[in-house]
C-alpha cells in the first residue's frame, strides 16, 4: 500500500467523525481503490452504538489476594462483607474476606469449595461497584461457574441466590 493511500485509510478510520452509514473497500493502490469505489460499495446503516458486555470467569482463573486492591471502594467492600455474612447462614466454616486476604502460601483458593464461592462473590461485588460507577451492561456471558455471576448481572437471580449456588456447587 502506498503511503498516501495508507494515510487516507488511517484518517478515514481513526480521525474523522463517525456517521450512521458506513462502507468498506479493500485496495492496495489508488487504481484498486478507484476500481472498488466505481463498483458502488453498499453502505450499511449502523443502528446503535456498540454495547458493553461482561465476561465472567469460572474456576481456574483465581489467585490468592485477587481483588484486594478494590477493597478501598465501599460498594465492593460492602458486597463482600454481605457475602461473608450470608455464607455463615449456609454453614460456611471460613470467611470470604479472610480467604481473599490470605497470602499465596496460606490461601486455599484453588480448592473448588473456595474458588467457586470466592470467584462468584468477587464478580458480584465487581458488578455492584461498576453499577455504582454508572456502568450498565448490554450483554453477559459466563463460563462454567461464571454463569452464576452472569445470571446475577443479568438480573435473573439475586446476589444471595448467586452466592448460595456457588457455595453448594463448590461443596
Amino acid at each position: 500500500m502506498t503511503e498516501p493511500l495508507y494515510n487516507l485509510s488511517y484518517t478515514l478510520a481513526a480521525k474523522r467523525s463517525t456517521f450512521n452509514w458506513r462502507t468498506a473497500v479493500v485496495a492496495n493502490s489508488s487504481v484498486e481503490l478507484k476500481h472498488a469505489l466505481s463498483q458502488g460499495p453498499r453502505a450499511t446503516r449502523i443502528v446503535s452504538q456498540p454495547g458493553v458486555a461482561f465476561v465472567f470467569t469460572g474456576q481456574g482463573a483465581q489467585w490468592a489476594q485477587m481483588g484486594n486492591g478494590l477493597m478501598c471502594y465501599e460498594p465492593y467492600r460492602m458486597s463482600l462483607e454481605c457475602a461473608d455474612a450470608y455464607m455463615k447462614t449456609l454453614g460456611c466454616q471460613w470467611s470470604v474476606i479472610e480467604e481473599l486476604s490470605k497470602t499465596p502460601n496460606e490461601s486455599l483458593i484453588s480448592g473448588a469449595e473456595f474458588s467457586q464461592t470466592l470467584c462468584t462473590a468477587l464478580q458480584v461485588a465487581l458488578v455492584e461497584l461498576l453499577h455504582d460507577w454508572g456502568l450498565r451492561v448490554d450483554a453477559v456471558v459466563g463460563h462454567s461457574s461464571g454463569e452464576i455471576a452472569a445470571a446475577y448481572c443479568a438480573g435473573a437471580i439475586s446476589r444471595e441466590c448467586a452466592w448460595r449456588i456457588a457455595y453448594w456447587r463448590g461443596k
